[in-house]
């Protein structure tokens, strides 16, 4: 199960217990959100 991390809240918090690649995951997910978000 995977937890809910609010927008920003990584940015803000440099996790040591999260891998890079779950790092990574996390940015691409939230670059895709804010790029629907974005009217084109």
């Amino acid at each position: 199960m995977r937890t809910f991390i609010p927008h920003g809240v990584t940015h803000r918090i440099g996790n040591p217990g999260k891998t890079p690649l779950e790092v990574i995951e996390v940015r691409m997910v939230l670059e895709r959100n804010r790029a629907t978000q974005r009217p084109h």
